[in-house]
């Protein structure tokens, strides 16, 4: 493909230099040391103003943030069960002694993709105690969180809502945005009853921040049962879906619909995609073939690339979090699916270098990216790659066995690293988008790629990196909003963007003989 093609998409301007992040070198960290060196060996979430945040992050129109307190506690996991059921996010604040009493809530919590804040160890007011009892609450909370998922907490929120200057250059000194709320149910002064009068108040109380444009909903899921709180929850997410409002987390992610991944081998165009009902299926050259079932119980997008002339593999993550690949040779899928081992969030990324391996990258429930590749059919140990995401991280070869990584961190920044010679490079900063998976493709050189991000208001950018000229330092928008994530592939002599609009899934191809962007269409 001839370098101008490629540039047209974007500027030919050359990316600035940028500010390194934290190191790819990232080791796991011992139980037993202190708090302080616990959360020192993570990496750092984007410092946050020192300011108290009180209204959801505005996406696009109106937006609306359930947050729930004091857990993991015994309804707990009857909030999960409904907010999966409703597609809906959410962001959950748990209490240190809560979370050590409940590990396996939170690590489905994380795996399901929910938010999760600090709210103190044991819940004290914070402005009844030091600065130095202040800070044991918070840490000691944070340090749990870690020890269980291997990531800190970027958020907080002070028992009560009561913080003083205190708090605030607390939080700040340890990379957390300070978050309460607009809206308070109440739902507490119910003490355990699930009487219908409790529950029309909780709904009534929630339905009343409707008169804002981006509330922020304070609900419980403490150590005694909520079970009012969770009669009412599947009312009042109805009501605000009704009003059209989009339920975000407190980094302002929403729950996005399944993109399908592509890849194209001698047998065709393969299209593989994950039913609403978790069910992976493959049609080859859209339209014109039968869907084939590989499998049941996935969640998220599936990853697919093409490993030779008559050969592909797939990756999907299961609802359980682990990951799963599955080869097909001469359109036939005569293997089964094989487990990679772990627990992940999100969709994974395939990429085949130059050299003939296949990396996967995935997001951890420590919020880093994480690397594994199959060289000379043999599948490596994982490694972690550092970071801390809020979508992606996405794949692509640059030639030999060199890879490019590129993820949205918690402060909304596109950061990618680059491996070169077997070694990585620090974190660097491309942009900014909203926190949504990005799409990453490559020429069969690895010698050019092409990125795509999406906007708080659904539109996608691209971004073109060659390997003489390095990062364009300007992206070029696509015209059209879609609903998903984006997928891109490149195939023979065009670009293929992919993303849901409406009810189905639509493609933008950028040709490269009239050098534009068809429009959107069905897929």
């Amino acid at each position: 493909m001839h370098r101008s093609a490629w540039v047209a998409v974007v500027s030919a301007t050359l990316l600035g230099a940028a500010p390194a992040l934290a190191s790819t070198a990232s080791s796991s960290h011992p139980p037993g040391i202190s708090p302080q060196h616990r959360l020192a060996a993570a990496p750092a979430c984007v410092h946050p103003p020192t300011k108290v945040n009180n209204y959801a992050p505005p996406v696009s129109g109106r937006t609306v943030a359930l947050t729930f307190d004091d857990g993991p506690g015994p309804t707990t996991q009857a909030v999960i069960d409904i907010l999966r059921s409703e597609r809906v996010t959410a962001t959950f604040f748990n209490m240190g002694v809560q979370q050590q009493a409940n590990p396996d809530v939170v690590i489905e919590e994380a795996r399901d993709g929910f938010a999760l804040g600090d709210h103190t160890w044991d819940h004290h007011e914070m402005t009844a105690m030091t600065a130095h009892q202040q800070e044991t609450e918070i840490r000691r909370a944070a340090a749990e969180q870690l020890s269980i998922l291997g990531g800190r907490p970027c958020l907080f929120r002070p028992p009560y809502g009561s913080y003083d200057a205190t708090t605030l250059a607390l939080t700040s000194a340890n990379d957390m945005a300070l978050w309460n709320w607009s809206v308070d149910i109440e739902d507490w002064k119910a003490a355990g009853s699930s009487s219908s009068y409790w529950v029309h108040r909780i709904i009534t109380r929630a339905e009343a921040g409707a008169s804002q444009q981006h509330p922020v909903i304070l609900m419980h899921n403490q150590a005694t049962p909520d079970p009012a709180t969770v009669a009412a929850l599947r009312p009042v997410i109805r009501y605000y879906k009704a009003r059209h409002y989009t339920f975000v987390d407190l980094y302002g992610r929403t729950l996005l619909p399944s993109v399908a991944a592509t890849a194209r081998t001698a047998s065709g165009l393969h299209r593989v995609e994950v039913a609403a009902n978790g069910a992976l299926r493959e049609q080859v050259d859209a339209g014109s073939g039968a869907w084939h079932w590989l499998g049941r119980g996935f969640a998220d997008s599936p990853a697919a690339v093409a490993t030779g002339p008559a050969e592909m593999l797939v990756a999907a993550r299961e609802a359980t979090g682990d990951v799963a690949v599955r080869e097909a040779h001469d359109g036939s899928w005569a293997g089964g699916w094989r487990r990679l081992g772990g627990s992940w969030v999100g969709r994974p990324q395939l990429a085949v270098t130059a050299s003939g391996a296949v990396a996967l990258v995935m997001r951890g429930l420590d919020d880093q990216a994480w690397l594994r590749e199959r060289v000379n059919g043999r599948w490596s140990a994982w490694r972690r790659l550092g970071a801390h995401l809020l979508a992606g991280p996405a794949v692509a070869s640059t030639g030999g066995r060199g890879l490019t990584v590129v993820g949205v961190d918690d402060g909304g920044r596109v950061v990618t690293t680059h491996r070169s010679a077997q070694r990585w490079s620090a974190w660097r900063v491309l942009g900014r988008a909203a926190p949504v998976d990005p799409a990453l493709v490559s020429t069969a050189s690895g010698s050019r790629l092409l990125l795509v991000t999406r906007s708080s208001r659904g539109t996608l950018q691209t971004r073109a990196w060659t390997s003489r000229d390095g990062w364009a330092a300007r992206g070029s928008a696509v015209r059209g909003a879609v609903d998903s994530a984006p997928g891109v592939y490149l195939d023979v002599r065009m670009v293929r963007l992919f993303g849901v609009r409406g009810n189905g899934l639509s493609e933008n191809d950028w040709s490269l003989k009239r050098g534009r962007w068809s429009g959107w269409h069905a897929a």
